[in-house]
């Protein structure tokens, strides 16, 4: 039986994520770069390699965006890019899942925005 994904870094660059997600005041999309990145609760689930890509030998990458509210809740994931859509739809439905450590502003927790690449390695 092969591993699950990894969860590593793919190429960093910047990403504007300005208009991905519709904000009630309650996410910070500023969050992003100017404070520290959302850690994962150990508890997160792993995203699925989907069968049929695995089955076939195909590896790729999924970058995700991924609103966290101030309790470190996910409210919404959104896929930037993905060499296979059902990667995407993959990481998608594992973060919907995941729980956060919340980011911080002036010593309060804030919701804020952030992204997350998967790679999806057949080691």
């Amino acid at each position: 039986m092969l591993p699950p994904p990894t969860l590593e870094p793919i190429e960093a660059r910047d990403v504007n994520l300005k208009g991905h997600f519709p904000t009630s005041g309650n996410v910070d999309t500023d969050a992003l770069l100017r404070h520290e990145p959302n850690r994962i609760s150990p508890r997160s689930e792993t995203p699925k390699f989907p069968s049929r890509l695995r089955n076939a030998g195909i590896e790729g990458t999924a970058l995700m965006a991924i609103a966290v509210d101030a309790n470190g809740d996910v409210i919404d994931v959104e896929a930037l890019e993905a060499t296979d859509r059902r990667f995407a739809e993959s990481a998608r439905t594992a973060i919907r899942k995941w729980k956060f450590v919340p980011a911080k502003k002036d010593g309060k927790n804030i919701g804020s925005v952030r992204t997350f690449p998967i790679r999806f390695t057949l080691r």
